[in-house]
């Protein structure tokens, strides 16, 4: 038996290499998949925006209810927004972030409530 080679048709060649690209390009689509859903690394700056919106939206809100004559309430107001904002400054890692925000967001409900109700 004597050694055949076979030239390949250029055009195989070349349809097999875009093949070979595409089935590269799914499997990091694939890998790019977040596990962590929206709160994850790959949406960090539109949750970065999210929070620095909705924190300083219920502060504020908080402050012109009332909390504005109060130290101690201007403090719990002011100590977990800046925990989270320094955070996201920090490039911590979303979770934190978002757990920090939401701690802050409750914070200020609950100062909101305090005024509005009490």
């Amino acid at each position: 038996m004597g050694n055949h080679t076979v030239k390949a048709n250029p055009i195989d060649a070349f349809l097999a290499q875009v093949k070979e690209n595409s089935d590269n390009q799914k499997a990091v689509q694939a890998k790019a998949v977040n596990p962590e859903g929206i709160f994850g690394e790959i949406n960090r700056y539109a949750v970065l925006i999210a929070v620095i919106l909705v924190c300083g939206c219920l502060g504020g809100t908080a402050v012109a209810l009332g909390a504005l004559a109060s130290t101690t309430q201007i403090a719990l107001l002011i100590f977990p927004m800046m925990i989270a904002l320094s955070m996201s400054l920090a490039v911590a890692p979303m979770k934190y972030v978002v757990y920090s925000a939401i701690a802050a967001a409750v914070i200020d409900v609950a100062v909101i409530l305090y005024n509005v109700l009490g």
